[in-house]
């Protein structure tokens, strides 16, 4: 929550114990405000929290193709329109529809073009793991190679580190995806 501490947002999140149904996709631009809301009201112990995300952009409308016209198959579309009407009639009608019952975490995984699902985000079991951008050339070109690394070379020399911390808020697609 430290992206927008001080800011007094998600602070005032404590007092609203609502159901809320956060949705995004992996290629959605404004996606960190969903999962920042949801991971504040779930801070403040608010449990009627819904958190799907999925391999579409900025959108109420599920799809098998991404923006860039990646198919990810039959799995990506769940139905968006009926689940939202599901969640509004269990908390705003008391229809008892079964849909607080089932997992509150929906995340669809690229590459695998299939879902997981669990009632935390991060779900449940998640290995939270440092990368190390490193390069063998000029970075801040076209032609940089930059490549992401789970450990620090032991030839880097200190005067040439640089340290900072990102948030990832937006998957890459495998076909774009370099990892060495």
């Amino acid at each position: 929550m430290t992206v927008l501490a001080g800011s007094g947002v998600h602070e005032g999140l404590a007092g609203f114990d609502i159901p809320v149904y956060h949705q995004s996709g992996w290629f959605d631009g404004d996606g960190i405000g969903s999962k920042l809301n949801y991971l504040g009201m779930a801070a403040h112990g608010h449990t009627r929290q819904k958190l799907v995300l999925g391999p579409w952009g900025h959108t109420d409308t599920d799809s098998r193709f991404g923006e860039s016209g990646i198919d990810w198959g039959p799995h990506a579309v769940v139905d968006l329109q009926t689940s939202y009407l599901r969640w509004m009639d269990r908390w705003l009608k008391e229809i008892e529809n079964g849909i607080d019952e089932e997992p509150l975490v929906s995340l669809f995984v690229m590459g695998t073009n299939d879902w997981l699902h669990g009632n935390t985000y991060p779900l449940e079991g998640t290995e939270l793991t440092k990368f190390y951008l490193s390069s063998a050339g000029d970075t801040a070109s076209a032609q940089g190679r930059a490549r992401y690394r789970e450990s620090l070379r032991a030839r880097t020399a200190p005067s040439r580190t640089r340290s900072f911390t990102i948030l990832v808020t937006h998957a890459v697609s495998p076909k774009d995806a370099t990892m060495s």
